[in-house]
């Protein structure tokens, strides 16, 4: 089995934080805002499509979308700092006074290191520096609506094929927390350390909170560090609805509704999920692919409901097709 990759670890390793989906690779703020539609490359980088928030109309049908029913504005607010995200498992956390520092209680001037250890699994550490800003999409159930319309999600499989042809999970943004800079480090084996230094100027460093701006040069190179090249800085975590695709030729989808009392999987389980490619070269046997949404990080309880509707109608389905398998086949 082949090894995870280290943005997949370090996003699965953050799922404990409420913000979403975490993000290893650099992604400015201006690239990856909510109203994005877009997917992940295989190396992890993001890649916007479409921006569907903060833009007239006439602009997207211009371009053959069909425009969302209502306009989505970008919200934003913050102006508050985090203390270091850690994964669960990251449970060993020092901080080690090096030679010229004061001891803490008493004003100090020097140089600290403060370091990172996990005793089983892997495990994740996020610092950021400066203020953490939140940028949400308001009404963000008219961006799933936009997503499942037939015509803007043809044209999303037909001219970014390898969105269906290398299943890759498909994107709405709809809020992300982004930074003026951040470091990032990966623990990816049981035991292993990371270390971080610092150089600070503070009262007490007992109650100090850590920065990214107390990066020193003596750190670890496990560490990954990002700067905000402009005002809309770097995106720590993203929000929104995760589409799975799938696709199969049409012959396929209903041959293994006959073959089998199992479930084929959970994208086939609702027409209005399932979209059909045409293929010139097999016109009487097409592609039907198949999208399964499913809320990530902080959103909002009209889209958490219209995307649970979606999964119980779609389960309902699934019953139906199931018995109808049983009913033909005698049971």
């Amino acid at each position: 089995m082949a090894s995870k990759s280290l943005d997949a670890i370090y996003t699965e390793q953050l799922r404990n934080h409420p913000e979403g989906h975490a993000l290893y690779f650099k992604a400015a703020g201006s690239q990856l805002r909510p109203g994005a539609c877009g997917y992940f490359r295989e190396i992890g980088q993001w890649r916007t499509i479409i921006q569907i928030a903060d833009v007239e109309p006439h602009l997207l049908t211009a371009q053959g979308w069909k425009a969302p029913s209502g306009y989505l504005k970008v919200e934003r607010s913050g102006g508050r700092e985090w203390p270091i995200k850690l994964s669960e498992s990251v449970r060993d956390v020092n901080v080690s006074v090096e030679a010229g520092a004061t001891v803490p209680g008493a004003p100090i001037s020097g140089g600290f290191a403060m370091h990172f250890g996990t005793r089983r699994g892997a495990g994740a550490i996020l610092i950021t520096g400066g203020d953490v800003m939140c940028n949400q999409l308001a009404r963000d159930s008219l961006a799933l609506q936009w997503v499942l319309d037939s015509q803007n999600m043809r044209k999303l499989l037909a001219e970014w094929p390898e969105i269906s042809q290398e299943r890759r999970t498909l994107w709405m943004t709809t809020g992300t927390y982004t930074v003026d800079s951040c470091a990032i480090s990966v623990l990816n084996s049981p035991e292993s350390t990371v270390k971080i230094g610092m150089d600070l100027n503070i009262a007490d460093v007992a109650h100090a909170s850590p920065s990214e701006q107390w990066w020193r040069q003596d750190t670890d190179k496990t560490w990954n560090k990002y700067t905000a090249e402009d005002d809309s800085g770097v995106v720590v975590f993203m929000s929104g609805i995760s589409f799975n695709v799938g696709r199969l030729r049409k012959s396929q989808l209903y041959a293994q509704y006959k073959k089998s009392k199992q479930h084929l999987h959970r994208a086939a389980i609702n027409t209005s999920l399932q979209y059909l490619l045409e293929d010139e070269q097999a016109a009487d046997d097409p592609w039907i692919v198949e999208i399964v949404p499913k809320c990530e990080g902080e959103t909002s309880q009209d889209l958490d409901i219209a995307v649970g509707d979606l999964i119980a109608k779609g389960e309902d389905r699934e019953d139906e097709e199931e018995r109808e398998c049983q009913d033909d086949e005698g049971f």
